[in-house]
């Protein structure tokens, strides 16, 4: 008895073994992308989806699976966007008030550094002058050693009265120091330039230099 052959196309077979693989993975990383895979997710669901989805024009089955996939992973993108909005601004006032707080704390330290001089200066012998000039260096070099360069150390000291039979005032100016001796008519300074050297900070006095400041400046 004779065996008849049916020969299938090759295109129908092809169809009936194809799963639409893209429309699986499009469903799955779609969920993936609302739990553990956020971007890799969503992106690979939209990518996938539109696979599956034109293979499921062409004839392949599960194209709902692949429309849930694409719908789950372009609504995962469109959430994006007011997402980060909101936080956005749930953290900006945070870091507007974590840099007020720093610039406050700045200011506070820079106010006591400059009080503790002062009450320093206020200790200093009457009959040594000089100890007036050595105070204000100790701090210039206090500031550099923290950190904060020459030209943002600007100070006026407080002189006590002890100190103003010698000093009409002493002002740090971006890292140097100016001294207006009591005695004369306040218009010659003694100027005591500081010039940074590594970590070390090398002084050099120029202007009017009074005898009462020779210690200072010979150092």
């Amino acid at each position: 008895m004779a065996k008849i052959k049916l020969n299938r196309p090759a295109g129908s077979i092809a169809g009936a073994n194809d799963g639409n693989t893209p429309a699986i993975l499009s469903l799955v990383f779609a969920i993936l992308g609302w739990l553990v895979l956020p971007f890799i997710g969503a992106l690979v669901a939209v990518i996938t989806g539109h696979i599956g989805r034109k293979r499921a024009k062409a004839g392949a089955p599960r194209g709902g699976m692949a429309l849930a996939g694409l719908i789950l992973g372009y609504l995962w993108w469109a959430l994006l966007i007011p997402m980060m909005g909101i936080i956005a601004a749930l953290a900006l006032p945070a870091y507007q008030d974590y840099v007020q707080r720093a610039k406050a704390h700045q200011a506070k330290m820079a106010q006591d550094s400059g009080d503790a001089l002062n009450s320093e200066l206020d200790e200093v012998a009457a009959n040594n002058p000089a100890d007036a000039l050595g105070m204000a260096k100790l701090w210039v070099a206090a500031r550099v050693s923290k950190g904060t360069p020459l030209n943002e150390i600007s100070e006026e000291l407080k002189l006590s009265p002890a100190q103003q039979q010698y000093w009409r005032s002493i002002r740090i100016q971006q890292g140097t120091i100016n001294a207006i001796p009591a005695k004369g008519d306040g218009k010659q300074a003694l100027v005591l330039l500081s010039m940074q050297n590594g970590n070390k900070l090398v002084w050099v006095c120029g202007g009017q230099i009074p005898d009462m400041a020779q210690a200072e400046c010979s150092q």
